[in-house]
């Protein structure tokens, strides 16, 4: 290493820098890691000449960054794993050459070790963060989890390894178990592309780490494939081998693995491609559902994830039982807004235009594109009978009445083109591809929670299960000239602090809207699963994201949740948006996944029972329940819900159900929540009576026989009665879980999990009040906060403070023993009376 940075400048060759003389003290096996310039300039790496490999000795744009150090505003330095090798005593040659001729590069570090090497900025191997003091705050620095014993190690909830008992079945809307039926539920956690360049070791550490903490599903969702350039159909057969060494370190670990095949993000279509004309470098929204030539490649790249022999397990993901759930499209519909002419070429817009008049043309529909148009007594600008087309109504117009014929013919084509797309393609997974696990289609939104959303889901009824996505964020906005701030935390970015508890709105700072990512509709009587939820940042309640999604999810009888995201291999070391490894999200995972798991906090009965007739439902009839919106701003295109209506508390008060019915009908809608929704207390209680809302003063409580806690403004609280325990704390804001670890009640186990949970964010950050110099989209935010400075590691901690007592007869002769941040026992510091 030297005091100075290394840059590469553009060049008309090739771009390189070249260490020689670099020394091994003595024959082993070595980890080498290089410190660089972010994700900027990737590029090729050899040791001793060019015979390293070439898959073996690329770094890409979208290598994990194993932490960060801020060098100036918006640069910033990352350590990144190369390979593990085995090197003779001596000296060698390293070379790193850039993959392009021009674009950012910079190399301050070269780093060849044989000892566990923890990568943390600008410290060296064993140092620690000194960071800024801060009143009211411990700093959060875990060592490397060493695995010593633990009783709460959740490792043993899980198989010996994933898919021992056989392949999950999607049974009566649950998941069972095949051999006896038993229902299993999933605690589980997104893995980005990043985890591919982790090296053997780490992926294996991240798989027991996660199965201590209560993970029983991991769910890959990068792209296995270029998806840009001249090659953008290739899969990347490095990507493809990493994938399936984390499929091999997951399962031993009881871990099972969903799958994602596809998502219009992942690809950049390149103009030249005769198969897909008027491309040029776009997404391809709402393309695989009527592409022929697109769902053909989807299909090849489908056939290369799940028919490739996996080398570290010997079989295909096809044929291994640990591959739970593949999905088909992540992220995309017809009905959400994506899905317009300003992002579907005219050339493709024409092919579903065609499609649409042949569809029409059925002798069981008008028989002809005239008939329709006469039928209708209504055109369109793009509506081409000669050319066989009609327009497709923008979907403004569909999602709002009044409904013409035309508005519901179009509906009914586009709904039956993208189930039809589902069920071809269930059908090559199973039955072509001979895939023996679970299959489901998508998870968004709509352009209209009303009349669109229920038409959405109905597509995916013919699958294995039913998925949806959901977060809840501050309202952000930006001082930047193009604004970041929907998938970045950076310096100027404004936002307000948001209780998801209270209902806080996002832009107003005395109404509340009724939504919450937990809020979904059980659809179709197969498993409800939510593969991406999180609370993004910044923001300072964010303590109640794991209570609530573990509570609420088991109240409503979810059988999978899924956070987004993992971003290193155990704790954050930089600031994201969507973190999941902080203190109060990952911390919180041992005793809510427990709980979620073993169903110590009960199911429901039906709060909400609505049927919907297919023919009403086509014909654009709407429901009488609907999700509140819940994206974040990456997602939100700002088209809301009913959101402002305390309806949507019927979601706290036990699970809502909806049905598909053949044929047409009258909709029957069953309301079960009277007695449990006081809107002038501000309170929800749930059907169970284990749970309860004050969301007029930001307390939830949770009391079950092994589960009770509770999760809010405690120094507005005051003293908290529960079943077996009493709360008192002074914190501002957090969480406080008792869980009984011996499958016993509070009341009479003698193995019990305190946990507790404040408020954190990295040493440094700092903002200031909103200006009148700021922008207006900061300005638009009531009280908002305008950050200064992001931070940078260690995680600041906000300092427990708190009696809790439990009302037991042997309470005084209970010992309390402290654990570490990695849960292992420690001193006993009291007792529990």
């Amino acid at each position: 290493s030297t005091d100075k940075w290394i840059r590469l400048g553009d060049m008309s060759g090739s771009r390189f820098i070249e260490w020689e003389g670099v020394e091994i003290p003595e024959d082993g096996t070595y980890e080498i890691y290089v410190r660089k310039f972010w994700k900027h300039g990737p590029f090729r790496w050899t040791l001793d000449g060019p015979t390293t490999p070439p898959e073996l000795g690329t770094v890409t744009a979208d290598v994990v960054l194993l932490d960060e150090a801020e060098l100036y505003q918006h640069n910033v330095a990352n350590w990144v794993f190369l390979k593990e090798a085995k090197l003779k005593a001596g000296e060698h040659t390293f070379r790193i050459e850039q993959n392009e001729p021009s674009g950012a590069a910079a190399y301050d570090a070269i780093l060849f070790t044989r000892t566990a090497f923890e990568p943390r900025g600008r410290l060296k191997p064993g140092e620690t963060y000194a960071p800024d003091p801060e009143p009211g705050f411990f700093d959060f620095q875990p060592t490397r989890d060493s695995f010593a014993p633990t009783p709460i190690d959740l490792r043993h909830l899980n198989e010996v390894h994933a898919g021992s008992r056989g392949w999950i079945r999607s049974s009566e809307a649950r998941f069972e178990y095949p051999d006896n039926g038993e229902q299993l539920r999933f605690w589980g956690i997104n893995l980005g592309p990043g985890i591919y360049s982790l090296d053997n070791n780490r992926i294996e550490y991240l798989a027991r780490f996660f199965a201590k903490r209560g993970i029983n599903l991991v769910r890959l969702h990068g792209a296995f494939y270029q998806g840009g350039g001249a090659d953008w159909a290739q899969v990347k057969p490095w990507t493809l081998d990493r994938l399936h060494f984390a499929v091999k370190a997951f399962r031993q670990e009881g871990i099972y693995v969903m799958v994602s095949t596809y998502f219009p993000l992942w690809v950049d279509l390149p103009a030249g491609d005769p198969r897909f004309p008027g491309y040029d470098g776009d997404h391809p929204f709402a393309l695989p559902f009527f592409s022929p030539e697109f769902e053909e490649q989807i299909q090849e790249w489908m056939a290369a994830l799940m028919t490739t022999r996996n080398p570290y397990t010997g079989i295909a993901l096809k044929d291994d039982p640990a591959i739970v759930a593949c999905e088909l499209v992540n992220e995309d519909s017809f009905f959400f807004w994506t899905f317009s002419r300003d992002n579907i070429p005219d050339s493709q817009m024409k092919l579903l235009e065609q499609q649409f008049a042949e569809w029409l043309s059925h002798p069981d529909r008008h028989g002809s594109v005239d008939a329709a148009l006469s039928t209708w007594g209504e055109t369109r600008s793009r509506d081409a009978p000669a050319e066989g087309r009609l327009e497709i109504k923008p979907l403004r117009d569909l999602g709002n009445p009044p409904h013409t014929q035309r508005d519901k013919d179009t509906v009914r084509f586009l709904a039956a083109t993208q189930k039809a797309f589902f069920e071809r393609n269930r059908d090559y997974l199973k039955d072509v591809l001979g895939y023996g696990g679970l299959v489901y289609g998508s998870n968004w939104k709509t352009a209209s929670p009303e009349f669109l959303d229920p038409i959405d889901k109905w597509t995916n009824a013919g699958l294995d299960l039913m998925d949806r996505h959901g977060y809840f964020g501050p309202a952000v906005g930006s001082n930047e000239q193009w604004s970041s701030a929907s998938y970045a935390v950076r310096a100027g970015h404004g936002y307000r602090d948001r209780s998801a508890l209270r209902f806080d709105a996002a832009a107003s700072a005395t109404e509340r809207h009724f939504e919450n990512p937990i809020m979904g509709i059980n659809y179709g009587g197969l498993p409800s699963i939510c593969t991406e939820i999180n609370w993004p940042e910044p923001n300072q309640y964010r303590a109640d994201c794991i209570p609530m999604i573990s509570s609420y999810a088991a109240l409503q009888g979810l059988d999978a949740v899924v956070l987004f995201a993992a971003e290193a291999d155990d704790w954050a070391v930089s600031q994201g948006k969507f973190p999941m490894q902080t203190p109060v999200t990952q911390a919180q995972f041992p005793g809510f996944a427990l709980a979620f798991r073993k169903g110590l906090i009960e199911t429901g009965s039906p709060a909400i029972e609505v049927t919907l007739h297919e023919d009403d439902l086509l014909d654009l009839g709407g429901t009488p329940v609907r999700e509140p919106h819940n994206l974040d701003d990456l997602r939100d295109p700002g088209i809301g819900g009913d959101s402002s209506s305390a309806s949507s508390l019927a979601f706290l008060v036990g699970p809502v159900n909806a049905d598909f019915a053949e044929g047409s009908g009258d909709t029957v809608f069953l309301d079960h929540t009277a007695g449990h929704i006081d809107t002038g207390k501000q309170t929800v209680t749930s059907n169970t009576g284990q749970l309860r809302l004050d969301y007029g003063a930001g307390l939830l409580t949770i009391d079950a026989p092994r589960a009770q806690g509770a999760t809010g403004f405690f120094d507005q609280a005051g003293t908290i009665e529960l079943t077996d325990a009493t709360l008192t704390s002074g914190l501002h804001y957090g969480s406080v879980l008792l869980v009984a670890l011996d499958d016993r009640p509070i009341a009479t186990s003698g193995l019990i999990l305190v946990q507790v949970a404040s408020d954190d964010h990295f040493s440094g950050f700092a903002t200031r009040a909103a200006e009148a110099s700021d922008s207006q989209s900061i300005r638009n935010i009531p009280a908002a906060r305008v950050i200064t400075t992001v931070g940078s590691a260690p995680i600041m901690v906000a300092e427990f403070e708190g009696t809790i007592s439990l009302r037991r007869a042997d309470a005084a002769q209970l010992t309390v023993t402290a654990c570490d941040e990695n849960g292992i026992p420690g001193s006993t510091v009291g007792t529990a009376d």
